[in-house]
């Protein structure tokens, strides 16, 4: 069975989980610190401000930020075809990817976007937090894209699917 790897950030206090890194890959940017939602207690992420990171981590941040939107324009394009082609079929699994499809590369492009704008609005956010007058640790938020935003954006890549495929499912039941 293969396993995929995830690097956890986890509260010492509660031992709640307070970040995730997909196969421990990071594009390093984030608060330095965030307030567990469970217990309160501030941990310590392994990230770091827009303006604290030197010029070799904002060219990796880059970079990673590339490697999202290439993976987020074909898991969103897949995703796309996939829950389009469940409405249609009643259900069925696809036997290809469907890339010459117009779907798939317009689903693709759209969530393309979604990274870069989440990217986008992560700098902000952390150069935002520079202005403020005392450094305050990240509350955790099920919103907020700024610590586990893989994870969550995973999450997003398969709803669309997974609500295609429920109507389908549920559409033939009551035929």
């Amino acid at each position: 069975m293969a396993s995929i790897e995830v690097g956890i950030v986890k509260c010492p206090s509660c031992n709640c989980a307070v970040d995730f890194h997909v196969l421990n890959y990071s594009s390093l940017l984030g608060p330095t610190a965030v307030e567990c939602h469970w217990c309160g207690t501030i941990v310590g992420s392994d990230r770091q401000e827009w303006w604290q990171m030197h010029s070799r981590h904002k060219t990796w941040f880059f970079c990673v930020s590339f490697v999202y939107v290439i993976l987020a324009v074909f898991s969103g394009g897949l995703g796309t075809t996939t829950g389009l082609y469940f409405l249609k079929s009643g259900g069925h699994w696809r036997e290809e990817w469907g890339l010459e499809e117009p779907a798939f590369w317009i689903g693709g492009i759209v969530w393309g976007i979604i990274v870069i704008l989440i990217q986008l609005y992560r700098i902000r956010c952390s150069l935002n937090r520079n202005t403020e007058l005392e450094q305050i640790p990240l509350r955790r938020s099920l919103w907020s894209f700024q610590v586990g935003g893989q994870i969550k954006l995973l999450v997003l890549l398969f709803v669309f699917p997974t609500i295609c495929w429920v109507i389908s499912y549920f559409g033939m039941k009551i035929r």
